[in-house]
């Protein structure tokens, strides 16, 4: 739905799922275009697939605490393991140069 919107109506359609207190499942890649609905985050999953063993994971964090991953900053034990998964998400969703 958001990549084929303009991101201020996109924004004025988070503000009203928010104000009726609906809950939103998005589905989509870490792109620019995705980031209209970060602060609309309250946790994020993310599958990381293993070619080699053919297996996958679900990650979850926190908005919080993805953020700090991302950004390197670490709040605890807790948060440390997450990084290390985060770490994951990292390698697997490099960062495509401009």
């Amino acid at each position: 739905m958001f990549s084929k919107v303009d991101d201020r109506y996109a924004e004025y359609a988070l503000q009203l799922f928010e104000k009726f207190g609906l809950q939103l499942l998005i589905v989509a890649p870490l792109d620019a275009k995705a980031r209209v609905t970060e602060p609309y985050v309250g946790c994020y999953l993310h599958t990381v697939k293993n070619e080699k063993s053919r297996t996958s994971e679900v990650i979850s964090m926190t908005a919080t605490e993805y953020a700090g991953a991302m950004t390197g900053k670490s709040g605890g034990t807790a948060m440390a393991a997450r990084q290390t998964k985060a770490k994951a998400i990292q390698s697997a969703n490099p960062k495509k140069p401009k």
